[in-house]
């Protein structure tokens, strides 16, 4: 499950970067073909980011609802449930603030369509929302590989107790 949440990033990064490209090319050469290329991209690298985000999300609740009970069931040593926690919280809060960053960034693209909100002011938006992106992806995929250490370790443990 991790590398396929880091496989999904990858992809999101690949498509985040091609909705910067198009909005780049819609300022040089405007028309209706490329702000509409513009729009399915960004709206498509949105929704893709807001998905991986919460598979993160959901992921870190139900592996910390299995090694409660792993370590409950064989009487182990708690302390990585802690480290879990520490991870769960971390992803949620850098999650969710990147959530709703890409959220206002895709919805001020409408009215900066119709010349309502200023380019600048959506551009901005979206930029703190890929820097911030850039920022909770690269802490979602250390949360992540550290999870899987701590899954493998209680899962070595229980395996030596059975074996013992």
């Amino acid at each position: 499950m991790v590398n396929t949440i880091i496989g999904l990033i990858c992809i999101e990064a690949l498509l985040m970067v091609s909705a910067l490209i198009s909005a780049f090319w819609t300022g040089m050469r405007p028309s209706e073909a490329s702000l509409s290329y513009h729009m399915g991209l960004g709206i498509g690298a949105a929704v893709l980011a807001c998905l991986i985000h919460c598979i993160s999300m959901f992921y870190f609740v139900g592996t910390r609802k299995d090694m409660r009970s792993l370590i409950r069931e064989n009487h182990l040593d708690p302390s990585p449930l802690e480290r879990n926690r520490r991870n769960l919280i971390r992803v949620h809060t850098f999650a969710t603030l990147s959530c709703v960053l890409i959220v206002m960034g895709a919805a001020l693209g409408g009215p900066t369509e119709r010349g309502i909100v200023s380019p600048i002011v959506h551009s901005l938006v979206i930029y703190i929302a890929l820097a911030w992106n850039g920022v909770t992806f690269q802490t979602e995929i250390k949360a992540l590989t550290e999870n899987g250490r701590l899954i493998r370790a209680i899962n070595h443990t229980i395996e030596k107790l059975a074996t013992a």
